[in-house]
């Protein structure tokens, strides 16, 4: 069963119910995708707007180990989790994703973090 997609062209989110809070969830940017389960998720946060030169493309955190799959810099969700994801660019593994979403605090609402 899924959830709400969170489109913004070109980025697709697909979680699984709520419910099944042990269930896996992708979060596509082309064909990069980080997947992890909605457990590990610790926080959301809505945030935005950016600079457009920080917040669109594929990218890693200039501050952290973060990565970004923005599309706008209008708004987004940033989603940090519990343990690392693995490695989608760059060597390390990632802690956060911002993610740029037609409307972040429905997202951060269904996560339920």
């Amino acid at each position: 069963m899924r959830g709400p997609e969170g489109k913004s062209s070109g980025s697709r989110i697909f979680l699984p119910s709520r419910s099944l809070a042990s269930t896996q969830g992708n979060l596509d940017y082309g064909r990069w995708s980080v997947e992890t389960s909605i457990s590990n998720i610790d926080h959301t946060e809505a945030t935005g707007p950016h600079r457009w030169y920080t917040a669109v493309g594929l990218r890693l955190s200039g501050a952290d180990d973060g990565i970004t799959f923005g599309t706008n810099h209008k708004a987004g969700l940033a989603i940090t989790f519990a343990r690392k994801v693995p490695s989608v660019i760059g060597a390390r593994q990632h802690s956060a994703l911002w993610v740029s979403v037609a409307e972040p605090e429905q997202l951060a609402a269904f996560i339920g973090r």
